[in-house]
């Protein structure tokens, strides 16, 4: 008994000595064949027959910088909202002591000319050298407005002076010495305020072709675009109608007064082939079906 006993303890001291080694050392007492195969299932699951002691896995956190730890826990700054911009801005300066009819007629024709662009119109009885801003790309001055000290001020806008008979002569002042808008001169500044909204000059007039007053308005209206941009050449696409022409700029399009519906549509569909962006619709001309 003793015998076995200390053949056991042997056994069980196998765990510290190579696996080839153990099995040698079993055999030697194989009358105990039994306690040989726990022994030997005891060494595999300790050492794994490969002599290394086995090791017990531990999971290494990576090292964190303190600076990036630092911008780790800065929140992220979120964007701001632009705000949008807004179309630029025609001013009608039309001091209490201006003509009433003169500015009825004026602000009539702008309200036409600016909605077409999508720009805006504000119409004001006076205003202050300080709120001259970039957006104004026009000023339209009733006589007695002080149009020549606005315009020393912001040598960037462009006013026009109605009804001033006497003006000092700017660069960015154009003046029409009048009381009354004949068919002519309402033509003239149709077409003059047309040109400085429009891009690329593209403006153009619908007139009545046997009337007086039609082709006053007419010849006014081409004038005042004229005036303002020369020779008016576009510069961006398109260069050509549908048809292949070339196209040109101040554009008109003429019908007897009397002409039908489906007439003055026609003609309004010649204007978008035309890439027109700024018309002009002379009084006598057109329909309330074409308006």
């Amino acid at each position: 008994m003793m015998k076995k006993i200390s053949a056991v303890k042997s056994l069980v001291e196998l765990s510290l000595i190579p696996c080839r080694e153990a099995v040698r050392y079993v055999r030697k007492y194989s009358c105990c064949w039994l306690l040989t195969l726990i022994t030997l299932l005891s060494l595999v699951l300790l050492t794994g027959c490969d002599g290394n002691t086995p090791t017990q896995g531990v999971s290494t956190l990576p090292a964190v910088d303190p600076a990036e730890s630092e911008a780790l826990a800065t929140p992220t700054e979120q964007p701001v909202p632009t705000a949008t911009s807004l179309p630029p801005l025609v001013i009608l300066l039309r001091p209490q002591e201006s003509d009433p009819e003169l500015g009825t007629q004026v602000q009539s024709l702008l309200e036409t000319t600016t909605s077409q662009k999508g720009y805006r119109l504000e119409i004001r009885s006076s205003l202050a050298p300080e709120e001259l801003t970039p957006d104004i790309v026009l000023v339209t001055a009733l006589a007695p407005a002080p149009v020549s000290e606005l315009a020393a001020v912001s040598s960037e806008t462009r006013f026009l002076a109605v009804g001033y008979n006497d003006l000092p002569s700017a660069e960015n002042i154009n003046g029409l010495s009048i009381q009354a808008l004949s068919p002519d001169r309402q033509g003239f500044m149709a077409g003059y305020m047309a040109a400085v909204i429009s891009s690329d000059w593209r403006v153009g007039i619908i007139s009545a072709s046997d009337t007086s007053a039609g082709v006053e308005a007419r010849q006014g209206f081409l004038m005042g675009a004229e005036y303002f941009c020369g020779l008016c050449r576009n510069v961006y696409p398109p260069y050509r109608d549908p048809n292949g022409s070339i196209l040109e700029y101040p554009t008109f399009v003429e019908l007897p007064a009397a002409s039908q519906s489906q007439d003055w549509l026609g003609v309004v569909q010649t204007m978008t082939s035309r890439s027109v962006e700024v018309v002009y619709v002379a009084p006598g001309a057109g329909d309330q079906v074409m308006l």
